[in-house]
């Protein structure tokens, strides 16, 4: 994911700065995937805002963050048309990734924005608390000028995205399978992509001047009266911060067995090894535990000393002839009844201790402001229009190409070959293909409106094929 916003970043400020737009008026809005300082570091070093779900629900476990949603005036967002109709409240400001264990761990502040709906179901992300679900939000807007219902409606625009994409498959057949390989794929949906936006800007041709920008009305907020607190209407209560001891496998509680036997009497048949926690070899490498041996009378323990060490040990003629250099010092020890454990179970994986709870977020309380005059409007250009209108100018238009005469080809006779290429049957290269069909710098084109009131339109339109 940080890479991916990384790449994203980069496009973003590409693209704005190529429309004269600094990137500090961009906005770059994210699931809950990218809620994290890892993943928002990348764009908040590019000076792009962010707007990003998050899933930290821990920070509702707060009394003062109880006490806000309590007591807090809530605002109504304004209703889409589908869905439940959603409120908004601001609750303070967080440093993402100041809980994380990593000092190195980058540091991000967002702004915190909480929404919830009314319900008796859990759907959805959220968490769902005493009738209502509850959503977080994080964001790097100002508070004066995008309001927490204005930031909740923001956010769900993003659904605009995929109806975008659903009118890209039904205008440009987007959706059909171009190429089986990724690159062709991604290839054909690019050239959609320069189509669709080359139809738009012709449109604009078309149409003459867009017209100037709707004034943004007055903001108006519409407050919600807050319900009484409820006591303890948060998540369950929070965990004790005690880590519990962790669980020793099979193997290490086998080993916690042997280290209170009689090693003294153990090691009687076995000159020179000593034991003072870990057992040695008369060399003094270690001897680790290798498992159990089970024969009809008794129950061993088996010790194996590394191959690493027997290898270029001095005195290795002692305890073995071979001279394969894999061989590695084994010795059994009788425990009797005091294991009783097979090897099975002896190779299983050991459970990983449980993950020590994290400290409490730095959350800080919201400051007292007062919200911008004028409300935000959503983009007043309809592209689709745009794009209709120029297919409609271009399907009553008549465009006609005057070409010279081309010069006659040279004869050629068919049954000689007069290049390699010719005789090798050949087939003509990328450049030889364009200088074939090759425009002439003298032809002429003409395109006829349909009416001399698209007259300026189609000069804008040739202008714009010339250049």
């Amino acid at each position: 994911m940080p890479r991916a916003l990384e790449v994203a970043g980069d496009a973003c400020v590409q693209a704005v700065t190529a429309a004269g737009i600094a990137p500090q008026r961009s906005l770059m809005r994210i699931d809950g995937a990218g809620g994290s300082a890892v993943a928002l570091d990348p764009i908040a070093k590019r000076g792009i805002h962010h707007l990003v779900r998050l899933k930290s629900y821990g920070i509702f476990r707060l009394r003062a963050v109880q006490q806000l949603l309590a007591v807090g005036t809530w605002q109504w967002v304004a209703d889409s048309g589908s869905g439940p109709r959603r409120q908004a409240l601001d609750i303070g400001s967080w440093q993402l990734g100041a809980d994380e264990s990593q000092t190195d761990a980058p540091v991000v502040p967002t702004r915190l924005v909480v929404s919830r709906y009314a319900t008796d179901h859990k759907h959805g992300a959220g968490v769902l608390i005493e009738g209502w679900l509850y959503e977080l939000f994080g964001t790097s807007l100002d508070v004066s000028a995008w309001p927490a219902a204005e930031t909740v409606e923001l956010y769900y625009g993003r659904a605009a995205v995929e109806n975008r994409f659903a009118q890209e498959a039904r205008e440009l057949h987007l959706h059909h399978v171009f190429s089986y390989t990724p690159a062709g794929q991604r290839l054909a949906v690019l050239v959609g992509m320069w189509l669709w936006n080359l139809r738009t800007v012709l449109g604009s041709r078309v149409v003459g001047p867009l017209g100037a920008v709707p004034t943004p009305p007055a903001r108006v907020t519409q407050d919600v009266v807050a319900p009484p607190p409820v006591p303890e209407m948060m998540l369950p209560p929070e965990p004790v911060d005690q880590v519990p001891p962790p669980e020793l496998s099979e193997r290490e509680r086998v080993e916690a067995v042997l280290a209170g036997l009689g090693w003294q009497e153990m090691i009687r048949k076995h000159p020179g090894w000593r034991y003072d926690g870990t057992l040695h070899c008369p060399q003094g490498h270690p001897a680790l535990f290798n498992g159990v041996a089970q024969t009809k009378h008794c129950r061993y323990a088996t010790y194996r000393v590394s191959a690493r060490h027997c290898g270029p040990c001095q005195k290795r003629e002692l305890c073995s002839r071979t001279t394969n250099p894999a061989y590695s010092r084994v010795v059994t020890l009788p425990v009797g009844d005091a294991l009783q454990v097979s090897r099975r179970r002896l190779g299983q994986k050991p459970v990983p201790p449980p993950l020590a709870p994290l400290p409490p977020p730095r959350w800080l309380a919201p400051e007292p402001s007062e919200p911008g005059l004028l409300q935000a409007l959503a983009a007043a250009l309809l592209p689709a229009e745009l794009r209709h209108r120029w297919q409609d100018f271009a399907s009553r238009c008549g465009a006609e190409i005057c070409l010279p005469r081309p010069v006659p080809a040279p004869l050629r006779r068919p049954w000689v070959a007069s290049t390699p290429g010719i005789r090798q049957h050949r087939r003509l290269t990328w450049q030889q293909h364009l200088a074939r069909y090759e425009l002439r710098c003298t032809a002429r084109v003409s395109l006829d409106a349909p009416d001399q009131r698209h007259a300026k339109a189609t000069r804008a339109v040739l202008e714009l094929f010339a250049a």
